[in-house]
């Protein structure tokens, strides 16, 4: 039998797009590519199974399956929950579509993983348009924030840390890039989408309530049991056991948005999970909408 990876990356879909960009984010994994698979649970299997095969060509290990239902709207919990029975890793990491994670966060997130495990829940920054005090990485607005490079950010009442600016760049991308088309089936981008890191580690909205102490003498910080914040999709991680243990997502609040994970984070720890913050493994967070569009026709 063939040795099952150590990490499930779980990515569910709804959305056109973003194949391209999260092949190419996970194919620079510095985690070796034999320790980790990809499940797409996407509502637009049935669409585009083809074309997905086509452009992954047997670069990287991955399945690709629809969820158990289908709903007309955004049903996550379905979603994640389809994903978990397919697991085979030990860790789940979940990385929604329009993520791109840097490449060295499969890589931390086992370190972190099996140092401090098996009860552990683990997350990294987020760079997007919040972190960045409302103002967009992708250009908008840039031109009338003129704050200094680097500049000192205080986390709570706890912690003071620099923050870099990443410089302005937009990316183009398709006219109707919302809508599934078949030209957006693959991609949203009208040029190759190219990543930006800052220099330094960052931190975002989530990172609010870390501890000002290492823990255990390590690079990782404690987030002081806050449920709220582990959003199980961008660039947050839990072991497969532990997820199950829970229950899963529930699926009774498929249809809403935002703040999904929060009950089932408060599930996890009242099982003995702590929370974990890595601040070196962030994860670019790309223009998107989360409005479920109708599918592709026939």
């Amino acid at each position: 039998m063939p040795i099952p990876p150590k990490v499930s990356v779980l990515t569910i879909a709804y959305k056109p797009g973003y194949v391209d960009t999260m092949v190419q984010a996970l194919k620079a994994q510095t985690l070796d590519k034999a320790q980790w698979e990809w499940l797409l649970v996407d509502d637009l299997y049935a669409q585009r199974k083809d074309a997905v095969r086509e452009y992954i060509n047997g670069s990287i290990n991955y399945r690709h399956i629809p969820p158990r239902e289908i709903k007309p709207y955004s049903a996550t919990g379905i979603a994640i929950n389809t994903g978990l029975a397919a697991a085979r890793g030990e860790l789940v990491y979940f990385m929604a579509d329009y993520s791109y994670p840097h490449p060295t966060c499969l890589e931390r997130h086992w370190e972190i993983y099996t140092r401090f495990g098996p009860k552990v829940l683990i997350s990294g920054p987020l760079i997007d348009e919040i972190t960045f005090f409302g103002k967009s990485i992708w250009g908008q607005d840039w031109e009338t924030y003129s704050e200094p490079e680097k500049r000192m950010v205080k986390i709570g009442d706890r912690l003071l840390v620099y923050k870099e600016h990443l410089p302005a760049f937009k990316v183009p991308m398709k006219l109707e890039w919302e809508y599934p088309t078949l030209d957006n089936l693959i991609s949203v981008w009208a040029e190759p989408f190219t990543p930006h890191w800052p220099e330094a580690p960052g931190i975002d909205w989530r990172m609010g309530s870390i501890s000002p102490t290492l823990y255990k003498g390590s690079d990782v910080r404690v987030h002081l049991n806050d449920p709220n914040w582990w959003w199980g999709g961008r660039n947050d991680s839990a072991p497969l056991k532990l997820l199950l243990e829970s229950g899963g997502l529930e699926e009774t609040n498929d249809g809403r948005h935002g703040g999904l994970e929060t009950e089932w984070a408060q599930r996890m720890m009242d099982l003995g999970a702590i929370y974990l913050v890595d601040q070196r493994a962030p994860c670019l967070i790309l223009p998107h909408h989360t409005r479920k569009r109708e599918t592709v026709g026939p």
